[in-house]
Formats: structure tokens, sequence, C-alpha cells
């Protein structure tokens, strides 16, 4: 495959390219009402982004969506989140994934340091969106 940058002239070859669609879950077992993801991967980086609605759990357990397209080579910060509503009104989200895996955690910083955000901080009516962008 060719690639053509946005001035028409410069190409690369061999590079590979993929796109496409993901579907995000939850790691806990209450369910949600709906989700979807979608996918461009170019050469060793995949680009992601989604949403997810109605998460809502009294776990403690940390916040994982899971099903990303590709595995992470190292672990390492991918981007960010939004929510309509989080019910700690946590603030500075963050994604994170780990090396070797597909999923990732939400990340909040509150009182000056970083821990993952579990369910238990979620409200009710929410939808999550976010965009990732992770070294394959």
């Amino acid at each position: 495959m060719t690639i053509y940058w946005g001035d028409g002239t410069s190409q690369a070859s061999g590079i590979e390219y993929a796109a496409g669609t993901w579907t995000p879950t939850p790691n806990w077992g209450s369910g949600h009402s709906g989700a979807t993801g979608k996918y461009v991967r170019i050469g060793g980086v995949c680009h992601a982004w989604g949403y997810i609605n109605q998460i809502d759990d009294g776990s403690s357990d940390p916040m994982r969506i899971n099903g990303l397209p590709y595995h992470a080579d190292g672990s390492q910060n991918c981007g960010n989140a939004m929510t309509q509503y989080n019910g700690d009104a946590d603030q500075n989200l963050s994604n994170w994934i780990s090396d070797n895996t597909n999923y990732f955690n939400v990340f909040k910083s509150d009182s000056g340091s970083w821990s993952a955000l579990t369910y238990h901080d979620q409200g009710g009516s929410n939808k999550w969106y976010w965009q990732l962008s992770y070294k394959i």
C-alpha cells in the first residue's frame, strides 16, 4: 500500500494500515446500554475512539474497558476521557494502557495524585467518551 500525504506528492510504502470497529466492554457483570468503538491503525500506532452508555456499578474495581483491536507495546498514557456525569465529580481524567494488553483503565487526578477511577465512582445516567493513541 502507498500512502499519499496532504500535499499529494510525498509517499511512503509498506506502512501497515487498517480501519474498522471494535466493541468496548466493561470488565464487570452489571452491563451497559450501548457501546461503539472505531479505530485506524497506521504503522505501529493505533488510534481508537468510542463511547459507552450507562456505566453504573457499586464495585470498587478499577474502571477498565476491554476489546481494543491491538495489544499495546509498552505501558503508556494513551489519551483522555470525558463523561456527562461522574458521581464523585473527579477531574483530570486520563487513559492508561499496560504492556501487552488490549484494554485501558481510566485514571483520575484528585488530591494531587493519580488513582484508578472505580465503578463505584460512577453515577447513574452517564455516557463515557474517549480517544486513544497507543503504540502497538
